[in-house]
């Protein structure tokens, strides 16, 4: 009881702030959410799962603004859990917010540095934000982790080729993606 008390008394100043900010802009979907997730949390609620369960029906519904406040909630309590930060990353994905799926990734790897699923997620909105650059650097990290690159590896490589004019590069890339996507098993 302890521990719930002292994480509680943690957790709400940040639901105050974020309940004011959304009263302030009239975000009533918002504000519901963020009280539902305080009594939750004041109550001894049982786990992230019931928040990442309740983010994924938001996200059915089209409330992506309140599930990505859902999610927050949910990483606030436990920010070493994995498949929040993928929701996470999922939600700025369908809003269009690739500032956040940025900070979202880049977070995400303080905790993971050698997550090839992160870096690869990281490597492809860098490709969508025209920074080639940046995602081929990603990529190398992903080479070095790995013993064997993913099918998924080389088709951004061949993207990362395309965005700097480099046709021929991108379809030797394309080549190997195809070859390693059709030797993966799928049963």
């Amino acid at each position: 009881m302890f521990e719930h008390r002292r994480a509680t008394r943690c957790a709400m100043p940040r639901f105050r702030h974020r309940y004011l900010c959304a009263l302030a802009a009239g975000r009533r979907a918002c504000v519901f959410v963020l009280v539902a997730s305080a009594f939750w949390i004041i109550s001894g609620g049982s786990g992230w799962g019931q928040e990442a369960g309740q983010a994924r029906q938001l996200i059915r519904d089209g409330q992506l603004d309140s599930a990505l406040v859902v999610v927050d909630v949910a990483i606030a309590r436990d920010s070493l859990h994995m498949p929040l930060w993928h929701l996470r990353d999922e939600v700025c994905r369908l809003r269009g917010d690739n500032a956040g799926r940025i900070a979202t990734l880049r977070e995400a790897l303080r905790h993971w540095p050698s997550d090839s699923d992160l870096r690869l997620n990281l490597a492809e909105v860098f490709i969508d934000a025209g920074a080639a650059d940046s995602a081929a650097s990603c990529l190398e990290r992903v080479y070095r982790n790995t013993m064997r690159s993913s099918a998924r590896a080389y088709y951004l490589a061949g993207r990362i080729h395309e965005v700097r004019g480099q046709p021929d590069s991108a379809l030797v890339s394309y080549r190997r993606a195809w070859e390693l996507a059709s030797e993966q098993r799928l049963f």
